[in-house]
């Protein structure tokens, strides 16, 4: 189920589906996060993704 909403996420991002994919990398984020910890390279990628999708959206935290 994680990697299909893996998926899920990076197919809205492509699509410009912007605020849907960050959402969608939230709930990756937490569950990779769970599996294979806060430093995996998997981990930190779905971050560096949420941290352009950010800028894309103007939100910065």
């Amino acid at each position: 189920m994680y990697q299909s909403e893996k998926s899920k996420a990076v197919r809205l991002h492509m699509e410009d589906k912007i605020a849907e994919a960050y959402e969608a990398f939230k709930k990756v984020l937490e569950t990779e996060k769970e599996i294979l910890g806060e430093e995996h390279e998997e981990t930190m990628f779905s971050r560096s993704n949420m941290s352009v999708m950010l800028a894309q959206l103007k939100r910065f935290p």
